[in-house]
C-alpha cells in the first residue's frame, strides 16, 4: 500500500485513507487483511465491530495535539451555544440514560451538555483507534464527566469533529452505550479561523 495515499480494499470496492495522521505499513496491512471480508455497508452496520488499531506514542500525541488545536480558542459554553456541537434526538436520550441513569425521555439540561463539551476540551489522553469501513479512524479519548471517568470516540473529518461513543469507564459494554453527536466544529468556524488545523 502507498502510505501517503493508501487504498483500503473492501469486499466490493475500496476506500481511500485520509486522516489527521499517517498509518504505518504494518497498521495498514492489518486493516487490509480484514477489510476485504465485508462491504462498506456491512462494515458500517451498527452491529459490526470495528478493527482496533494500536497507535504509536507519536501518533497518539499527534491526535491529541490536533484535538487541542481544534478547541483551543473556544469555551465549552461556546461549543454548545454557538452550535459547534449538534445533538441528534436519539443521542440526547442516550446521554441521559447512560451517564445520568435517568429515563431516556428526560432531556439533558444545557448545563449538562456544556459539561460534556468541557470533557472534550479537557481530554488529555488518547488510548487507541478503530477502523470501521470509512477512510478515517475513530480515536478513543479518556476524560471525566461529573467526576466519572469516561471514554469518548472522536472522528475528525473536514471541518467536523464527531463524537461517536461516550462510555462510562466502569459500566456496561460500549456497544450498549453507543452515543452519537452531530457536528462539533462548523464550516463557519473554519472560515473564521484561518489558522485552523483543518485548513488545507
Amino acid at each position: 500500500m502507498n502510505k501517503k495515499n493508501p487504498v483500503i480494499p473492501l469486499k466490493r470496492g475500496q476506500v481511500y485513507f485520509q486522516d489527521i495522521i499517517e498509518l504505518e505499513e504494518g497498521q495498514l496491512s492489518k486493516i487490509a487483511t480484514k477489510s476485504v471480508t465485508r462491504t462498506q455497508k456491512e462494515w458500517l452496520h451498527k452491529d459490526t465491530n470495528g478493527l482496533k488499531v494500536v497507535l504509536t506514542p507519536a501518533q497518539k500525541q499527534a491526535v491529541l495535539d490536533f484535538k487541542n488545536q481544534v478547541v483551543e480558542d473556544v469555551t465549552a459554553e461556546e461549543l454548545i451555544k454557538e452550535d459547534y456541537i449538534r445533538f441528534p434526538p436519539h443521542a440526547v436520550k442516550r446521554l441521559n440514560y447512560r451517564l445520568h441513569n435517568q429515563h431516556p425521555d428526560d432531556i439533558p439540561t444545557p448545563e449538562e451538555l456544556i459539561r460534556l463539551a468541557q470533557a472534550v476540551i479537557d481530554s488529555a489522553e488518547v488510548k487507541d483507534a478503530q477502523w470501521k469501513g470509512r477512510g478515517n479512524l475513530s480515536y478513543k479519548f479518556l476524560s471525566t464527566y461529573d467526576g466519572k471517568a469516561i471514554e469518548m470516540s472522536l472522528v475528525f473529518t473536514d471541518a467536523v469533529l464527531v463524537i461517536t461513543i461516550v462510555v462510562p469507564r466502569e459500566g456496561p459494554s460500549k456497544k450498549e452505550f453507543g452515543f452519537n453527536l452531530g457536528e462539533m466544529v462548523s464550516h463557519r468556524r473554519y472560515e473564521q479561523r484561518k489558522s485552523s488545523p483543518f485548513r488545507k
